[in-house]
């Protein structure tokens, strides 16, 4: 998101782990101190100094007393829960949790669902899973939801086999992106289908022709609903001529599958790119082999992040408010905890269209 419209932005890395310490402490994580230096920095993938720097603004905070020689102790117990009942959902993303706020995936709008969840006495709990499947996967999520009994889960960037399993388990979430068709699993989304067949179409009505949507292979629901709106525009143009290229979650795939973009015959002239981290090695990779943008290629982002700011031309894109994207999330995740029927509830949110400088009419 755009830096000026994104107010978690303006902390820093040290302010964000020490308000993530400060919550996982209210909401009871670790009891008389806290671990040592080496696993906490490790887990929020920070240095040891910085997470010093971050110890000290809680004990600043009243969370902390710390003395030289001896563990970190907690002042502060569970203090939410002291208050009345506290309701755990689990957050489970497939980033990193080292590393987790510094990631280039990191979802800005967090900090403010963290915030609205707990004003209806919600604490959320960040957990990772990784890319497994078959058993391996069976064993790993069975293990974590006997270890931490939440109310509900809220599943951040679920690979389809994630989705797959706590369906099938009949476990009350939400997949905060695409949920595959017949999930018991409700969810809450952009609106990937209509922003792709709006993004093609704008490219058909400047007279662009050949186009071609660039995407992971890793197949998940969100991607295949923008596929499908992709080649649903081109039926509204004749004469169009869709492609669609799929590459790994590497460099070295990303940067091959961009090479033979611009490698075919006749030019595609019109890309759509899925992920708005992408974006910037496209734009390199294209004016590398003498397709400048938005002279030879006109470019669109599915997607927004504050790294296309820094871009000329600046890329057009989708953008998606935070604060109603979030509400969206906590209303949804309202219903379910309220057993209302999982598969009615599937919120899509239409983004924004962000016209930028990086698409013209075709001459």
């Amino acid at each position: 998101m755009p830096e000026e419209r994104s107010p978690n932005l303006k902390k820093t890395l040290v302010e964000r782990t020490a308000d993530e310490i400060a919550r996982l402490i209210d909401a009871g994580r670790w009891s008389g101190s806290l671990p040592g230096e080496r696993p906490l920095a490790l887990e929020f993938g920070i240095s040891r100094s910085s997470l010093r720097v971050a110890l000290g603004l809680l004990k600043k905070r009243g969370y902390l007393d710390s003395r030289q020689g001896k563990p970190t102790r907690l002042l502060r117990r569970r203090t939410i829960a002291r208050k009345g009942a506290v309701r755990r959902v689990g957050f489970l993303t497939s980033l990193p949790l080292g590393g987790f706020f510094s990631h280039h995936d990191y979802p800005l709008w967090y900090e403010g669902l963290v915030l609205q969840l707990r004003r209806r006495g919600y604490e959320l709990e960040l957990l990772h899973v990784p890319q497994l499947s078959g058993r391996a996967l069976d064993r790993e999520l069975s293990a974590l939801v006997r270890r931490f009994p939440m109310e509900a889960w809220l599943l951040h960037r679920a690979h389809p086999a994630v989705q797959v399993w706590f369906s099938g388990h009949a476990l009350p979430g939400v997949v905060i992106g695409s949920r595959l068709p017949e999930m018991n699993l409700a969810a809450c989304d952009v609106d990937n289908r209509a922003v792709c067949r709006h993004a093609a179409g704008t490219l058909f009505r400047l007279r662009h022709r050949r186009i071609a949507f660039l995407v992971s292979d890793a197949g998940r629901a969100g991607d295949l609903l923008s596929e499908q709106g992709f080649l649903e525009a081109a039926k509204t143009c004749p004469d169009g001529e869709p492609f669609i290229f799929r590459h790994a979650e590497e460099l070295v795939s990303l940067r091959t599958v961009l090479r033979s973009i611009f490698q075919t015959t006749p030019d595609i002239t019109g890309l759509v790119v899925a992920h708005a981290m992408n974006v910037p090695l496209a734009m390199i990779v294209a004016a590398n082999m003498g397709r400048p943008c938005p002279e030879r290629l006109s470019l669109i982002a599915r997607t927004d992040h504050a790294c296309l700011n820094r871009l000329l031309p600046e890329p057009a894109r989708y953008v998606v408010n935070e604060q109603v994207f979030t509400a969206s999330i906590v209303r949804t995740l309202d219903a379910v905890i309220r057993k209302e029927p999982l598969l009615a509830l599937n919120t899509q949110i239409l983004p924004t269209w962000q016209e930028g400088k990086s698409v013209q009419a075709l001459t």
